[in-house]
């Protein structure tokens, strides 16, 4: 083995080391957002059914609620578009990210297909991108306004 071919392995190992970091922050992140919204939804919920209504504390959490949904989107996106710069760029030579990708469920194949559109405006490269990233979010932070408006 040459030594140029020895610097690519290293270089695809380090990658692939990475893509696995990012993908267990995104997933903590993911994890943590779960947990901090239904603590925030619990609160409001709470306070929209107590006899003592207060609407400033119920707009103070929807208000919360939006920029923490917000952030919490732009920090997956940051996170995705790191990701997809070492698929394109190093992970496509990867023998075992290649056969990774292959293996999966045809259900999931299937979908993936039907999404590929969608998951490709969105720079996404399977279903949980896809969802983790995108629709989660844009369905929470549609849930805070709709709390917000419809007092």
């Amino acid at each position: 083995m040459d030594e140029s071919s020895k610097h690519i392995k290293s270089e695809i190992d380090y990658a692939r080391k990475y893509y696995a970091a990012s993908d267990s922050l995104l997933i903590q992140r993911f994890s943590f957002f779960l947990v901090a919204e239904s603590m925030l939804v619990v609160a409001v919920v709470t306070i929209m059914n107590s006899e003592c209504r207060n609407l400033w504390v119920e707009n103070a959490i929807c208000i919360l609620g939006v920029f923490y949904t917000t952030a919490w989107y732009f920090s997956s996106l940051s996170i995705l578009s790191k990701m997809n710069a070492l698929v394109t760029r190093y992970l496509v030579h990867c023998v075992v990210f290649r056969y990774a990708t292959k293996q999966r469920y045809r259900c999931v194949r299937y979908l993936e297909k039907k999404f590929k559109p969608i998951m490709r405006l969105l720079g996404c490269h399977d279903l949980t991108d896809l969802f983790v990233v995108h629709f989660l979010p844009i369905v929470t932070l549609v849930f805070w306004c709709f709390i917000f408006f419809i007092k």
